[in-house]
């Protein structure tokens, strides 16, 4: 029964933590591109914390389960705004910030829960909670660093470079393929890992999560553990 309980309880994070992870992220895009001067996020109704209003429902229950999915596209039409390059990059790197920051608050929580809660079934919820709250917007973060189609980083590659540029012409060309069998990859070392546990070390997405987690989130766990004793 404990062990049913448990279950529920993580599927219960899961689906929190993805929409802590969501929609601050796509709500940041939305209201820096508005904020730059385009008004197509405000006319679709993005520039909300409305979960609804973000949501992709395959990619919200990938996210909660697996740990990695995607949020509705976001309508956006960079030539409204009044500085092109620079709106690009901000509309760029908000949603990445936005998860960068979420991560910070959500450590601190649970670094509060390990160390001052006694052992319970919320305690179990609260620290899942908040362990995924971290690491998923961390890996959110670091993810959308990679300079592929739809993810964050190629929109700073388009703002930083010329159109003809050839890094910029070889990611518009195969940066979503490339990202798609890093998907796949990902997908199949988790399902044959169940038979060939060997399989793992040839996860690519794996090995970026945990970068993400340790060593980019390195300093917020270091910055709390000098505040809170875990």
């Amino acid at each position: 029964m404990g062990y049913f309980i448990e279950i529920l309880l993580w599927l219960a994070a899961a689906l929190l933590a993805a929409v802590v992870v969501f929609v601050p992220h796509y709500f940041a895009h939305a209201y820096a591109a508005y904020k730059c001067g385009d008004y197509m996020p405000k006319a679709y109704g993005r520039v909300t914390l409305n979960p609804m209003k973000h949501f992709d429902v395959l990619g919200f229950i990938m996210l909660a389960l697996v740990g990695f999915g995607w949020g509705k596209p976001l309508e956006v039409n960079p030539s409204n705004f009044r500085h092109y390059k620079r709106g690009l990059v901000t509309y760029g790197i908000a949603g990445m910030i936005t998860n960068f920051v979420v991560a910070i608050f959500c450590y601190a929580l649970y670094a509060l829960v390990v160390a001052y809660m006694k052992s319970s079934y919320l305690e179990y919820f609260l620290y899942t909670l908040f362990l995924l709250m971290y690491s998923r917007s961390m890996y959110f973060f670091v993810i959308n660093l990679l300079p592929f189609p739809p993810l964050d980083g190629y929109i700073v590659v388009e703002a930083a470079t010329k159109p003809w540029n050839k890094f910029r012409e070889f990611c518009a060309k195969y940066g979503q393929t490339i990202f798609l069998v890093l998907i796949i990859e990902c997908f199949a070392c988790r399902i044959l890992s169940e038979f060939l546990p060997v399989i793992n070390y040839a996860n690519i997405l794996g090995y970026i999560g945990y970068f993400a987690t340790d060593y980019v989130g390195w300093p917020i766990m270091k910055l709390w553990s000098l505040v809170i004793p875990i």
